[in-house]
């Protein structure tokens, strides 16, 4: 397995029990966050206090709801790429998507990461 797979679990995991300071050692302070579409999620977020306000709205616009299930996972010595499925509810709502997050790493830290969701409108109708 490439060490770059082990970082992305370590990091996963990390996110969903909410271990920000696993995650600190994994992602690089100056950490370039890239969010595409046109949902309130959308923009480049700098730094990991930004990156956390990111992680921090998108839970409490889902009631803590989100979940990322990785189907496929790739990685070379520069980049990390995940393939997976998001799930979230609020309201009796159900939010549920393809995406794909690639990561950017080098010495052992993530210093940029792109999240491009499959359906950017059906994204804005749920988080606004």
């Amino acid at each position: 397995m490439h060490r770059h797979l082990h970082i992305l679990g370590e990091g996963l995991q990390a996110f969903a029990s909410r271990d920000m300071a696993k995650l600190r050692d994994i992602f690089h302070d100056g950490l370039r966050w890239h969010y595409t579409g046109s949902s309130v999620l959308a923009g480049t977020y700098v730094g990991l206090e930004e990156v956390w306000e990111l992680f921090a709205r998108r839970a409490a616009l889902s009631n803590e709801t989100y979940r990322l299930q990785v189907d496929q996972a790739i990685a070379n010595d520069d980049f990390v790429t995940v393939l997976g499925r998001t799930h979230a509810e609020r309201d009796g709502e159900v939010y549920e998507d393809c995406i794909c997050y690639v990561y950017r790493v080098e010495r052992g830290k993530v210093v940029e990461a792109w999240g491009i969701p499959g359906n950017p409108e059906r994204e804005r109708a749920f988080y606004g």
